[in-house]
């Protein structure tokens, strides 16, 4: 059967990625310093059936696909892309394998240090790579300006991984992409504001990247399922001890996964990637004067 690298091989591939993407040299840092950073990552993360290394690596390397796979990284600017690829990779620091509302009910040190945020872990995650990142000075090279700007789409993307946000950032990205007459404004995100759309592009898209899992191959895909599964029916389990009422998708008893799965990939899913689809395949044409296979 198929056996997931070593972690430190997916640290290797990360800097092969980064490499493609010029990152050291966009960052002003040795490869050996990005190096440095993705493993720090790797560090704070947990053995979660789910939320573990292996997942922020399978995000990271689709992002990449997405970007160099359709020519879109040549289109960002440097702030995106170095934003985007590290958001990436650290967007689910230290997760610790529950969801926000455990969290919450739980009253965890997470919520208590986040009190007034519906996303705690998001929260957490976000104030984790900064702080990582401060602490390997891996923005130093970059002017005060543009190292604000870098952790400012940082921020972007981890945030836009709640999904409690999700209707919401569907909706401005629909609207957003009626008027692609300035695409420019989709791919350079702005120290002084008026970079809406570019901010969008690059939420919907870490989203994407987010739940890409059914998108693999089915053998991949079925066994991120099953570790997903895994990870709501423990947090279940804990519910259904205190008597609190369970999320249907963490309920083992009740819960018919491929219904559930259908149902993700129909209402979650599929309306992500017609919408990346449909920009791309117009931001092609217009840009290059062709379409995307």
């Amino acid at each position: 059967g198929y056996r997931t690298p070593s972690p430190e091989k997916l640290v290797a591939a990360l800097c092969e990625m980064a490499a493609v993407l010029n990152v050291p040299e966009k960052l002003q840092r040795t490869s050996a310093q990005v190096a440095a950073y993705f493993d720090a990552c790797r560090a704070k993360m947990h053995p979660n059936p789910f939320h573990n290394w292996n997942h922020p690596f399978d995000v990271t390397q689709f992002m990449f696909a997405v970007l160099t796979g359709t020519g879109r990284a040549k289109k960002l600017g440097a702030a995106q892309r170095l934003g985007r690829f590290r958001g990436a990779v650290a967007h689910d620091l230290d997760h610790r394998g529950k969801s926000n509302a455990f969290e919450i009910n739980e009253k965890t040190e997470l919520a208590v240090k986040f009190p007034k945020s519906t996303a705690p872990l998001e929260s957490h995650h976000c104030a984790l790579a900064l702080a990582t990142m401060d602490e390997l000075e891996l923005l130093g090279g970059l002017s005060a300006e543009n190292a604000d700007l870098v952790r400012s789409v940082v921020r972007d993307v981890i945030m836009a991984t709640d999904m409690g946000h999700h209707a919401e950032i569907l909706k401005d990205c629909k609207d957003a992409f009626k008027d692609l007459e300035n695409l420019g404004k989709f791919f350079d995100v702005s120290p002084y504001g008026g970079d809406d759309e570019a901010r969008l592009l690059c939420q919907l898209l870490i989203k994407g990247c987010d739940i890409s899992n059914p998108c693999r191959p089915a053998a991949v895909a079925e066994r991120w399922n099953t570790l997903c599964y895994e990870e709501f029916y423990a947090e279940g389990d804990v519910d259904r001890t205190k008597n609190r009422k369970l999320n249907p998708l963490h309920d083992r008893h009740n819960n018919i996964i491929c219904r559930s799965s259908v149902g993700f990939i129909g209402h979650v899913v599929t309306p992500i990637f017609k919408l990346l689809k449909s920009f791309l395949r117009n931001a092609a044409k217009q840009m290059d004067g062709h379409g995307l296979d």
